[in-house]
């Protein structure tokens, strides 16, 4: 079995979990953060997560994320490898706020509290090696080009 190590920043942080087999890992904010409309943010998870050799992760919002929050992935998909694992790597969620929910002294934006599962991770293998070969004439039948298959 893969074994995932995990130091909490704080003690008083919720432990990671998945509750099926199968599922990915939820991850907590580990700040009381205010985001103010249309501006990012990077919210502390708390953690430093050493993943096994050969592995990294897939940090995604969860789906309830944007309706609870009203905020989006800042980068869409984050990936993690499996280097980024020293004293001084916290994971971080880029948080961009469109759909402000609360209001901080007179500005709209969203809170979200230390505490609040925000986001999530999967393990996934990394790419295996590969050699890059330049060639000279590209000879397969074009598709149509990015965007080419239609609306249905």
């Amino acid at each position: 079995m893969l074994e995932i190590k995990v130091w909490y920043q704080d003690n008083l942080l919720p432990r990671i979990y998945r509750k099926r087999e199968g599922e990915w890992y939820d991850l907590f904010c580990a700040e009381d953060i205010f985001i103010p409309q249309f501006c990012e943010r990077l919210v502390s998870l708390g953690v430093v997560i050493q993943l096994p050799e050969g592995y990294e992760a897939s940090l995604q919002s969860r789906s309830s994320t944007f309706k609870h929050y009203g905020v989006i992935q800042g980068d869409a998909v984050g990936v993690m490898d499996n280097a980024y694992r020293g004293k001084d790597d916290i994971w971080k969620f880029p948080a961009v706020c469109i759909n402000p929910h609360d209001e901080c002294l007179g500005t709209k934006g969203s809170w979200i509290r230390k505490g609040d599962r925000i986001c999530q991770f999967r393990l996934v293998e990394q790419q295996p090696k590969a050699v890059i070969r330049e060639i000279e004439t590209v000879e397969d039948e074009s598709r149509g080009g990015f965007g080419s298959s239609g609306k249905r």
